[in-house]
């Protein structure tokens, strides 16, 4: 099994604050102060009112300016919020990404360095376009013994998340569709049975399409699946891990049978394909620009729990086991984690690589090295026809991710890699 992906649990205040109707227009001020807050219906008590009325105000549209290098095309990040000293100002979920009416949807938490009285809060988890303003945020304080976490992911409904309370362990799922006012969002709750945790619980990777939410789960490993309309939950007869939703269900990485399943949204299951042999099926995705085609990796486990060769496979999108495989390149990857977080899009895959990522071209294999001048590269967010996307560091310095950066594509020049197939 790959290394798992650092969760996110955010803490929701239970502060209150007004409850208006009609909240006034936007604001291009941001030194605003948000004071407008509503309770998440059917969220336990203790979760208080943490949804924003006014999240283009708790969240002004993101900041960029040229990079420090002065490349062309390079745009960063500007942390315009009090941030921590020495902490990352900002955290993405691993499938926080999602495409829709041109734009590029982030859903990501703002790290705060107030205290937990502060009207903005410590942390708002904030579902926003890379250029405007946030379209829903949650106020939260990590951390809290007395406070409610959640973890979650876009698609093709809206957001959609797993909730947990601190003090007695409730769980719950959220809803919030695209296009609604932040009073859309829906609470609804759910057993700790339906998801087969632990004792100690936790919330595992959160995948949305437009009927359901599918959720990963422990003990044993498996894929449980909320429908937003009727409030029920299924569970997946697979044994499986790292769901993403596609039209159909969502893929999953089978571990009983190693390979890529499909997870239907009634808890059924298809083995799609199966890795070479001696191989491991590590990460899969989706290029959803075009027609959903599959995209994985399979890699050769080393023993130590890390992986090494991995290599980039593709086939057209289908529901019935039998794919039409094509191998596309050798990955570079220093880290080991068989291309693990990898995001597909428009006919192109980006992987993280050790201090830079890899950009590759899926109709033939060759890839472009992204990196940046005095920059590590610690993860990868997004990727389109105009730009790549990637979280960074300061070069030489502890931690994670502390700014981000957009290139244009086109600033890329020709490939330097190829495919090594």
């Amino acid at each position: 099994m790959m290394r798992r992906i650092p969760l996110l649990a955010l803490a929701l205040l239970g502060c209150q604050g007004r409850l208006e109707d009609d909240p006034p227009p936007p604001s291009t001020d941001p030194s605003i102060r948000v004071e407008q807050w509503a309770a998440l219906p059917g969220a336990p008590a203790e979760c208080g009112a943490p949804v924003s009325l006014e999240p283009w105000r708790a969240a002004p549209a993101l900041s960029w300016s040229t990079c420090a290098s002065g490349r062309a095309g390079c745009r960063a990040l500007q942390v315009d919020w009090p941030s921590i000293d020495g902490r990352e100002p900002f955290v993405v979920e691993s499938r926080g990404t999602y495409a829709r009416n041109g734009q590029t949807y982030l859903l990501y938490s703002r790290l705060f360095a107030g205290t937990p009285n502060d009207l903005h809060a410590r942390a708002l988890y904030t579902l926003q376009p890379l250029d405007g303003p946030a379209v829903f945020a949650l106020r939260s304080e990590p951390g809290s013994p007395t406070s409610c976490g959640y973890r979650g992911a876009v698609g093709a409904f809206g957001l959609g998340a797993r909730g947990l309370a601190s003090s007695n362990g409730a769980h719950f799922m959220v809803s919030f569709p695209w296009d609604g006012a932040p009073r859309a969002a829906r609470a609804y709750a759910v057993t700790r049975d339906d998801f087969a945790l632990l004792p100690s619980g936790g919330l595992q990777q959160v995948t949305v399409n437009a009927t359901g939410i599918f959720v990963e789960t422990r003990s044993p490993d498996s894929i449980a699946v909320f429908d937003i309309a009727g409030g029920t939950v299924a569970r997946s007869e697979v044994s499986a891990e790292y769901p993403l939703a596609v039209p159909d269900g969502a893929l999953a990485v089978s571990i009983a049978s190693p390979g890529l399943a499909l997870v239907r949204s009634d808890g059924g299951f298809v083995l799609l394909t199966e890795p070479e042999p001696n191989r491991a099926l590590t990460w899969a995705t989706v290029d959803r620009a075009r027609g959903n085609a599959l995209v994985w990796v399979e890699s050769t486990p080393d023993g130590a729990g890390t992986y090494a060769n991995p290599t980039l496979w593709t086939s057209p999108y289908s529901t019935t086991a039998g794919l039409a495989r094509r191998k596309v390149a050798v990955l570079e990857d220093a880290t080991g984690g068989g291309g693990g977080g990898m995001v597909v899009n428009d006919g192109m895959a980006l992987t993280l690589t050790g201090a830079s990522a890899t950009l590759t071209r899926l109709a033939d294999g060759v890839g472009w090295k992204i990196a940046e001048v005095g920059q590590v590269v610690t993860e990868v967010i997004w990727v389109d026809a105009d730009e790549v996307v990637v979280g960074v560091k300061d070069e030489g310095t502890p931690g994670s991710t502390t700014g981000m950066l957009r290139l244009r594509r086109e600033s890329l020049g020709p490939p330097d890699l190829a495919p090594g197939i």
